[in-house]
């Protein structure tokens, strides 16, 4: 059994790629020239470079066809729109035109998409796969239209599309991480409200090895998450607990920060860098509620999330700490 794997240095990505060695599934990674190779550099695997917005450099990827494809490839925090939609939409449509282009016999490609093209649940019931589109941001349009990409697949080779909950845990540099280095120097300021779901990144990884090797998630979509949604107050205490430290907590009015997210966004836009918050970022503050039902992966595959929020948070601090990255 041999395995492609994009992105596969990122956060998700070193971890599935830790996964398929373990199980001992030859795995090749595409892998761009500047990527940051130290969670993967050890393993026994082999490295392609190249970037799925040029299509040519992907080729050589393919020569020696994988059976399974894990498109994880793609750009959670862009300096603009425009690239959200090159990397994660035009990214997917040049490795989903190769494949076809080559005719190659897949077992299964499997799409990393995310709870984000759903939107806002706005105080309704959890969202289910049936529900419509609307995500809030560039990001969730780009996962949408990547999403599309992947199901012209059809008919071609078999693929599997997991659109993931709120991804936290060892490693992680986005998402929630700052509030992890926040609270264990003593001081958190807060703002907004949200309730969501979140998902591990070792049970994000199980689950997308364990659907590869499913029959029963052939052609299909799922949402991914912990049963019982997290509000942002029960995570943030879970952290403070964690950190065992004393933690000062200041909540901030959103609207307050709407200056404040503008000066960071132009100022990040003149440093060439992606500010920790813009007004993009603190727009979708605004919506509380990000429930989604994951009861579909579970139903048809069997496959439910182990980590719970507590154990997760406790273990990732553990390792922020053991890195040197949270004191």
């Amino acid at each position: 059994m041999k395995a492609l794997v994009t992105g596969g240095a990122g956060f998700l990505g070193s971890h599935l790629v830790e996964r398929l060695v373990s199980e001992g599934i030859e795995t090749i990674c595409f892998v761009r020239p500047e990527d940051d190779l130290r969670w993967i550099e050890a393993l026994d695997i082999q490295l392609i470079y190249g970037d799925c917005t040029d299509k040519e450099s992907i080729r050589p990827a393919l020569d020696d066809p994988p059976d399974l494809i894990f498109h994880l490839a793609g750009i959670a925090n862009a300096e603009s729109d425009d690239i959200y939609h090159r990397v994660n939409a035009g990214g997917t449509k040049n490795i989903v035109e190769l494949c076809r282009e080559r005719s190659i016999t897949l077992k299964r490609f499997v799409l990393s998409s995310s709870a984000s093209v759903m939107g806002p649940s706005s105080g309704g019931p959890p969202l289910a796969e049936g529900d419509d589109f609307n995500p809030t941001t560039e990001y969730g349009r780009s996962k949408v239209a990547a999403e599309g990409y992947v199901r012209e697949l059809e008919g071609h080779f078999p693929w599997t599309i997991l659109r993931l909950g709120l991804i936290y845990g060892p490693r992680a540099t986005h998402g929630f991480f700052p509030v992890f280095r926040m609270a264990a120097r003593g001081f958190l300021p807060l703002t907004g409200k949200m309730n969501g779901n979140m998902l591990h990144v070792d049970d994000a990884a199980r689950c997308l090895l364990h659907v590869a090797r499913h029959e029963a998630a052939i052609d299909r979509t799922y949402l991914v998450g912990e049963e019982s949604p997290a509000s942002l107050d029960e995570i943030v205490d879970e952290i403070v607990s964690s950190v065992g430290k004393r933690v000062v907590r200041l909540t901030i009015p959103l609207p307050l920060l709407y200056p404040v997210a503008l000066a960071l966004q132009v100022v990040g836009r003149l440093r060439g860098r992606v500010p920790l918050l813009d007004l993009r970022r603190l727009d979708d503050m605004r919506h509380r509620d990000w429930l989604i039902d994951s009861s579909l992966i579970r139903k048809e595959t069997g496959f439910t999330p182990e980590i719970d929020l507590e154990t997760g948070i406790r273990q990732s601090v553990k390792w922020y700490r053991e890195a040197g990255w949270i004191r």
